[in-house]
């Protein structure tokens, strides 16, 4: 980053933004400033012009990772600015502070698993039209246990965009989810990972650590 010269640097991942302000400081000169994104927005709510009334409902889910940092508190706030959102909160999960099983799920999927579902299953009790979330890890986590529900995941930068009326982008995680075999994933996601140049030979070892899908595919 020190070519680029930056006053400030502001982050999307929680996890990163814990390397960057409580890792990297005790080895690296940082010689600008570090901002999470909510954080960023917060400070420029002002000059944020929302046109849209949501008239929707959602509770707010803090990554264990921004629970560890300043980020705490900031995501929200930012969407109790939102027109037309209520959050909606769950008492067990303050109290058990629960987590998703993101990140386990990648070495212990059995561990991981059983964290998502109990934190999905509170999620999904508070009636909420959303489960909103700061942690790409988080996101990844809810979509295998809301697919049966009327429960959406929507990213706080998702709502966000939504209540500015900035354009709409295809939920492809949601879609992705939605298959019933790693076939028809590969099918839905060829033009994607085929752009990025993985053959399908390395997609059919990479998804399934990723997907749970009731059929394995051929």
């Amino acid at each position: 980053m020190k070519l680029f010269s930056p006053e400030r640097v502001i982050l999307v991942c929680t996890g990163c933004y814990r390397q960057f302000t409580e890792f990297f400081p005790s080895f690296l000169d940082l010689d600008f400033e570090v901002q999470f994104y909510t954080q960023f927005l917060n400070e420029n709510l002002d000059k944020i012009n929302f046109t849209k009334t949501l008239g929707k409902t959602a509770t707010m889910h803090e990554s264990c990772m921004s629970q560890r940092t300043e980020v705490v508190g900031s995501a929200r706030e930012l969407l109790e600015a939102v027109p037309g959102l209520k959050l909606l909160e769950n008492e067990n999960i303050k109290a058990q502070n629960l987590c998703c099983g993101g990140i386990a799920n990648m070495t212990n999927p059995l561990i991981g698993q059983q964290l998502g579902q109990n934190l999905a299953e509170e999620i999904i009790k508070t009636g909420a039209d959303y489960i909103s979330n700061t942690c790409p890890f988080c996101g990844l986590a809810f979509y295998p246990y809301v697919r049966q529900s009327s429960c959406d995941v929507k990213d706080v930068a998702t709502l966000i965009n939504e209540a500015m009326g900035g354009k709409e982008y295809e939920d492809k995680l949601k879609k992705y989810w939605s298959c019933k075999s790693i076939d028809e994933l590969i099918e839905k996601s060829r033009e994607n990972f085929e752009a990025n140049g993985y053959t399908e030979e390395e997609m059919r070892q990479i998804l399934p650590l990723i997907f749970s899908l009731s059929d394995g595919g051929s």
